[in-house]
């Protein structure tokens, strides 16, 4: 599995997103490729117009080795996800190589917060019934609002409160746990888990997210990811600081 760096995109990164939202297009099994200009059509173009210009712009993409493997963003657009003038409706794309790595999952943890402090209440999206991504929406709480017979419109509630249950006294993890840990983080201690315990002690509220079964601790250039259930710590890595 390869590590990954997730932080928000920069204004002069926008450029980029005309590849993903071709990535991001969901072909059925069987179904050819359509051309890559197929993204200037207008009912698909309106989601990288300009961005950066519209309220709820807002984008998180994960690096790996220097290269960009995935991005999540929202717009308010009447677009097909559109329910109302105050919520930002979500696109993301990964990448097909690295895919099935918990990418997808880092990018919208990162970007709900980043909508948060926005002040965004909830996102929405849109999705065909058959999409595998559907799974995913569903890990992290997208509900169905909506639907037609091919397609689900579905809203994630930003606010919801989901911090309670983390016990730091809990956490725990394994000899190589530990050492992905330290290596993921530089950390300069063998005192792994005692640092992390500290870690989820010292962290805001509103810096830790339940997604499925797992807890999601950001911190300062980091976030922990720990089972909910077990509360062993599976791993760490870094997450570009805020601005």
């Amino acid at each position: 599995m390869n590590k990954f760096d997730i932080r928000e995109i920069h204004p002069d990164e926008s450029g980029l997103l005309e590849d993903f939202l071709y990535h991001a297009i969901y072909l059925p099994p069987g179904t050819a490729p359509p051309p890559r200009d197929v993204v200037f059509q207008p009912e698909l173009y309106i989601y990288i117009d300009g961005f950066g210009d519209r309220p709820g712009d807002c984008g998180a993409i994960a690096e790996i080795e220097n290269k960009i493997a995935g991005a999540a963003w929202t717009r308010i657009i009447p677009a097909y996800g559109h329910i109302d003038d105050n919520t930002p409706e979500l696109a993301i794309a990964v990448l097909p190589e690295y895919r099935g790595q918990g990418v997808g999952t880092a990018m919208l943890t990162r970007l709900f917060e980043l909508l948060r402090r926005r002040g965004y209440k909830r996102t929405s999206l849109s999705v065909q019934k058959a999409n595998p991504a559907v799974r995913l929406y569903q890990r992290v709480r997208y509900k169905v609002f909506r639907e037609n017979e091919e397609d689900w419109i579905m809203v994630k509630n930003l606010v919801e409160t989901e911090t309670h249950g983390l016990d730091a006294d809990k956490l725990h993890t394994t000899p190589l746990g530990s050492e992905r840990i330290k290596g993921n983080l530089g950390l300069h201690t063998d005192e792994v888990v005692d640092w992390c315990k500290q870690a989820v002690r010292n962290a805001r509220s509103d810096s830790i997210q339940r997604i499925g079964k797992n807890w999601y601790v950001y911190g300062d250039g980091y976030v922990l990811t720990i089972n909910a259930y077990s509360h062993t710590i599976i791993t760490a890595h870094k997450h570009a600081k805020n601005k």
